[in-house]
């Protein structure tokens, strides 16, 4: 497999952001992604990286747990639908099962990009591309 298939390599890095209460998923996450994109991750309180979130400025792409304690995936959109709607569009949520009925209907009604644990490394590299990717269509 090679570095283009699975990331954008020297194209555009783009800056990414793991926000999972599970400092392992974090970490695991960063050093497969950190081979193609500059990642941050957050482990604690997501109410602590709302404001980084909600400004949609430093970051291309937010990877968000579902099940968040504090501040699930329905509750950030929510907020971002409220404080920067622009910012929806480059959320991926990431699901270990939905087991709460408000995340069935959470994923019928919004239709997030949803990818599922445990995580295949090249279907999330090409949904980050493509998120990306639709970013400079955007800009250009």
């Amino acid at each position: 497999m090679s570095e283009r298939s699975l990331g954008r390599g020297g194209d555009r890095a783009g800056r990414v952001l793991i926000v999972d209460d599970e400092p392992q998923i974090c970490m695991l996450l960063q050093r497969i992604l950190g081979r193609w994109y500059t990642v941050d991750t957050h482990s604690g309180d997501p109410r602590e990286i709302l404001d980084v979130i909600l400004t949609g400025a430093s970051y291309d792409v937010i990877l968000y747990d579902m099940t968040m304690s504090g501040v699930d995936a329905p509750g950030l959109y929510e907020l971002v639908q409220v404080n920067c709607p622009d910012m929806e569009q480059r959320i991926i949520v990431m699901s270990g099962g939905m087991v709460a009925e408000r995340y069935f209907r959470f994923v019928d009604e919004r239709k997030p990009a949803v990818v599922q644990k445990p995580f295949d490394v090249e279907a999330l590299s090409r949904r980050i591309s493509a998120l990306l990717d639709e970013q400079v269509l955007l800009t250009v």
